[in-house]
Formats: structure tokens, sequence, C-alpha cells
């Protein structure tokens, strides 16, 4: 499933793909994904924002901004 179908998805379901774009949003995120893992050892799902005339926007609506704190390996 792409990003814009999954997006789409979400939308239907008054949801929306989860964008990390604070340190309290980055630790809920992880945790829940560690969780999932555990439980269900193949778990997929996307994170994400999409750059809109050089900002990039969360699903949500809100901006990235400056929050960086990526693993630069993957």
């Amino acid at each position: 499933m792409s990003y814009f179908e999954a997006s789409s998805a979400c939308k239907s379901s008054n949801g929306f793909i989860p964008g990390i774009n604070n340190n309290f949003k980055d630790i809920s995120i992880t945790s829940t994904a560690l969780i999932l893992k555990q439980l269900y050892k193949e778990y997929y799902f996307w994170l994400g924002c999409q750059n809109l005339s050089g900002k990039l926007i969360c699903d949500d609506g809100t901006e990235l901004g400056n929050y960086q704190n990526w693993d630069n390996s993957k």
C-alpha cells in the first residue's frame, strides 16, 4: 500500500498517518510500535510527512518544523 493509499484509508476512518514532530510523539509512537512488533512479529505501518512547497507537512496538518531526532542509518 502506498503512502497516499494509506493516508486515504486513514482519512476515511477519521484518522491520519502519524507524523513525528516532537519528542512526546516520538516516544509514544516508538513505544507503541515496539509493543505491536512483539505481539504480531511482522507489523508494518506508515509514518511520515509530505514535502509541500518546501515545508514538511504531517498527515494531520502539522508542520515537521525543526524536529530532527532521526536514525539516519536507515
